[in-house]
């Protein structure tokens, strides 16, 4: 389903860039270094 899948991948990245810009690199799933940001 390309909609669903291009709408999830809108939010990922809206969720996952900085507030400068920049977005981390990928990380694995083990021992996730990243930190969380409260929805609007």
């Amino acid at each position: 389903m390309p909609g669903i899948d291009r709408l999830f991948q809108q939010l990922h990245r809206r969720r996952t860039t900085r507030p400068d810009g920049t977005r981390d690199p990928i990380a694995g799933l083990g021992d996730y270094p990243g930190t969380g940001r409260e929805d609007q």
